[in-house]
């Protein structure tokens, strides 16, 4: 104990575990909840009080990132609103980094993938249509990921953001997988790796530090980690050839400054036993394992940038574990950053984050080797810290907005036969979508396409039944698989996730009668590549679009990328190019 005190001074070890934090600060209340939360790790729900976005760094945030010196924070979409309110957040926030003790540039993240997780909104910075897009582009050609890297780059470096916890390099070989599902590249290896590196080199471009996640791969589960925890039973060859694979190509290519960790069980690389705070023995998780983080990926797979965990607020660490459990195992696991490890989203929450930096400090200062790691992984981070340039980006939204439209339009994928309607035989339309921004996002599109002269109803899929066949009418139905917490946010949103239901054979069967009885029947799958088989062989002309984003432009008229590339392909004879970067029989 002397010996690590003499080596290690309390104050050099209170600034390095700041430094290997990473808080959000998406909510923030006044209100003293002390006597109604706990404060755990999962935090509060929306039922237990007021939640009010933070768009400008409260006072006593400020004076939580300067005195215990924290070393990041992570935005959300609460906290975007406009470019100028977001680069004044930023500038906070890098500005009560300088005030600490430590004097060092904060490290100021964000989930900008595109597609289905973004968190800039949609109106004012185009979202892209997202990593499986990318693939279906992708015959050898890495020029689309290449320039998502680079135009999100450009979208973040002049906001101060200077972290995107981005590419995705999961290879989705699960067909039920809730989370990462259309975030991935594909289902072969080596493409997920080849388009993960060109969109970190895009990233990079713009001075962004670009997240490969997550390690060792959510590809092939179907328990998402934030409501519970998944284990994937995979041989250790396969695990090797398939999971590790697009992590083991960014890093051979020099091309891996970050990595996320998984909180998945992966017994082929590490069936170790941990108590959790039940008292009950489970397999340890990967996040919190020091044979998959320090032996498996630093010493085995050559890694030596900075490894941070996915968010510690998730269920399938929360529910196992204390703040103060959660936090040493990822250190003791040579974890570098822990994300979101306790809430902050109240005065009580602050009071308790101080407590929870106190006993670290505590309890690592009594462990020499611990306490000697903490200290190399701080120096770590000040590395790659002092290697990100400044931000110089400058986005162009036209150029934005136009990549968007041709990335949207060369994922569109043919699904059937058929490419083309008798556009002379349809005098109506009935759209029928998850939700109504969606049905008028593609009506704005058709209108666009000189097809203005059609009577176009608009609809949600529990109004399916309303629909009745009849001749020169056409059908057009939309399904989308079901929303991930991630793609709203994270654990705050539990209370608000539904879904709107509706049986498949109602849809099948309405297909099938327009395209008897009517003009036709086209069956669109948003976001849902996996569950269209049963569709095709009953509408006239099915197409796969891994994008359902709208927005409502300038003149209150709802629109989106994908919509507009829909309804180029039906009405304008433009022929749909992309090619399904997995295997859905």
């Amino acid at each position: 104990m002397d010996s690590v005190k003499s080596a290690v001074s309390r104050d050099e070890l209170r600034i390095a575990i700041g430094q290997k934090l990473m808080i959000d600060i998406r909510y923030f209340n006044d209100e003293d909840l002390s006597r109604s939360s706990e404060n755990q790790l999962i935090g509060y729900q929306s039922s237990h009080c007021n939640r009010a976005g933070v768009t400008k760094l409260p006072t006593q945030l400020g004076r939580l990132l300067s005195q215990l010196n924290i070393g990041g924070v992570i935005l959300f979409a609460e906290n975007c609103q406009s470019k100028s309110q977001i680069s004044a957040l930023t500038q906070a926030i890098q500005r009560s980094a300088s005030q600490s003790q430590a004097a060092i540039p904060a490290l100021i993240s964000i989930d900008q993938e595109g597609g289905r997780v973004t968190r800039l909104p949609k109106e004012k910075w185009p979202t892209f249509s997202g990593n499986m897009a990318i693939g279906a582009t992708c015959d050898s050609s890495t020029e689309f990921a290449y320039e998502n890297g680079l135009l999100i780059g450009e979208q973040l470096s002049e906001l101060g953001i200077n972290v995107n916890h981005s590419p995705t390099v999961d290879v989705n070989i699960n067909h039920e997988n809730p989370v990462i599902n259309v975030r991935s590249f594909g289902d072969d290896p080596k493409m997920v790796g080849k388009l993960g590196i060109a969109t970190a080199q895009g990233l990079k471009s713009e001075g962004i530090l670009a997240t490969f996640k997550h390690f060792p791969g959510h590809g092939d589960t179907q328990t998402d980690s934030h409501t519970g925890l998944p284990c994937v039973t995979h041989s250790k060859s396969f695990v090797e050839s398939v999971d590790l694979m697009p992590f083991q190509e960014a890093i051979d290519a020099g091309q891996c400054e970050l990595i996320m960790t998984a909180h998945i069980q992966y017994p082929a690389l590490d069936d170790s036993i941990i108590i959790n705070k039940h008292g009950q023995k489970m397999i340890r998780p990967a996040t919190l394992s020091r044979t998959i983080i320090t032996e498996k990926l630093r010493q085995e797979m050559g890694f030596n940038g900075l490894v941070i965990t996915d968010a510690l607020d998730m269920a399938s660490i929360s529910e196992f574990f204390t703040p103060l459990e959660a936090v040493l195992e990822t250190f003791r696991a040579g974890v570098d950053i822990a994300l979101m490890p306790f809430k902050v989203h109240h005065p009580d929450g602050i009071k308790r984050f101080y407590q929870l930096v106190d006993s670290l400090v505590e309890h690592i200062i009594c462990d020499q080797a611990l306490a000697s790691e903490v200290m190399a992984s701080y120096r770590r981070i000040l590395k790659i810290k002092m290697d990100i340039p400044q931000s110089t980006g400058v986005m162009d939204y036209e150029k934005h907005r136009e990549f968007e439209r041709r990335l949207a339009l060369r994922s569109i994928i043919n699904l059937s036969r058929h490419q083309t309607l008798d556009i002379a035989q349809i005098e109506s339309c009935s759209i029928v979508m998850p939700n109504l921004e969606q049905a008028l996002a593609l009506k704005t599109g058709i209108e666009r396409q000189s097809a203005g002269c059609l009577d176009i109803h608009c609809l949600i899929l529990p109004q399916l039944s309303e629909i009745k066949a009849r001749p020169n009418h056409l059908v057009i139905i939309g399904i989308e698989d079901k929303r991930s917490v991630v793609d709203l946010g994270g654990m705050d949103d539990i209370d608000a996730m539904s879904q709107q239901a509706i049986a498949p054979l109602s849809v099948i069967d309405c297909l099938r009668e327009h395209k008897e009885l009517g003009a036709g029947s086209v069956f669109v799958s948003l976001k849902a590549p996996y569950h269209c088989q049963p569709y095709i062989s009953a509408a006239s002309i099915s197409l796969a679009s891994f994008d359902a984003n709208c927005y409502q432009d300038n003149s209150g008229q709802w629109c989106g990328a994908a919509f507009y590339a829909l309804a180029q392909i039906l009405f304008s004879n433009v022929i749909a190019t992309g090619k399904l970067p997995i295997t859905i029989d």
